[in-house]
């Protein structure tokens, strides 16, 4: 086999965690928040916190050596201690399997391609996280507050973040981090992803590819693929932290927009930019839509290194 350029393939994965918060014209966006406490070259410095881990995990796991909560742990404790926000909690969690799953595919020949990456990234999850994984990204979850596994806890079977003997039940329990992701999947859509083979966003990345091909403008391109994503798939975060009715109001406006957008492409950015203002004075970030953009770009940069090596 040829020598493996781990830095690109590295790069290429972590490309869409800094990628997403530079769509100018999306709405929630990091971009258009200067009236909040983080400004976009913060959020996309803490960001960067990813480049350095992702390398780390794929040579890692070319050497055998498979570790999904480490990663994800660490890649937080360095965001944690560039700019103290958690800019990137809901990406790392689908990066990281991904990141495995190069690095092992790397120790036996080239990926195929993205589906198979994701494809492997769910079995090895599946195969191979142990109590040690949950625990570590117990850890990760502590150094924010993060919604979904918590005092209030969204999923009573599970121990809470905040419970200081949460190792011993997460190891009396067996609880790897295959099955905390299960628990979580149906509160949580990121972590719904790493545990269907990353489903919606392969089929997000299928309509970002065709829709960029027809219109050429990336930022465009991307705002179409997240209101479609929001008004197929809806925000969890949006639910967890608000309510049912902010949920629906999110998909009811996306469907709009999205429309609109297809219609009418310069009436689309003035509506994005009210839909945008309107998110800001409600407090809502479609957080998790967002992440699912990132790791939607990443693969997309992903399948372009492959087709090149």
């Amino acid at each position: 086999m040829p020598p493996v350029d781990v830095e690109r393939l590295a790069l290429s994965l972590s490309s869409g965690i800094i990628l997403e918060p530079l769509a100018l014209i999306k709405p929630g966006n990091t971009s258009r928040m200067y009236d909040t406490h983080i400004n976009l070259r913060d959020f996309v410095y803490g960001c960067t916190s990813i480049i350095l881990t992702v390398k780390q995990c794929i040579e890692d796991s070319m050497r055998g050596k498979i570790m999904f909560g480490y990663y994800i742990y660490r890649t937080l404790e360095l965001c944690k201690s560039l700019v103290n926000e958690n800019t990137c909690a809901g990406t790392t969690l689908m990066i990281i399997p991904l990141s495995v799953a190069v690095g092992y595919l790397l120790s036996n020949d080239l990926p195929k391609d993205v589906k198979y990456v994701t494809y492997m990234a769910t079995k090895l999850l599946r195969e191979h996280s142990t109590c040690n994984d949950t625990i570590m990204f117990y850890r990760a979850l502590r150094l924010f507050n993060i919604s979904y596994v918590r005092n209030r806890n969204f999923v009573p079977s599970l121990p809470s973040v905040y419970d200081d003997n949460y190792h011993y039940y997460i190891i009396r329990d067996g609880l790897n981090l295959w099955k905390l992701l299960k628990y979580c999947s149906h509160i949580d859509i990121c972590s719904r992803q790493v545990i269907t083979f990353y489903e919606d966003v392969l089929e997000m990345l299928r309509y970002f590819k065709m829709e960029l091909l027809k219109n050429g403008n990336l930022d465009y391109t991307i705002l179409l693929t997240y209101y479609r994503t929001l008004l197929k798939v809806g925000d969890t975060m949006v639910l967890r932290e608000h309510s049912y009715s902010a949920f629906k109001m999110l998909r009811d406006e996306a469907r709009r927009l999205y429309e609109l957008c297809i219609k009418d492409p310069s009436s689309c950015l003035h509506e994005s930019e009210i839909f945008h203002n309107k998110l800001v004075k409600a407090g809502i970030n479609p957080g998790s839509v967002a992440d699912l953009v990132a790791v939607m770009l990443s693969l997309w940069k992903l399948e372009h290194q492959l087709s090149m090596m």
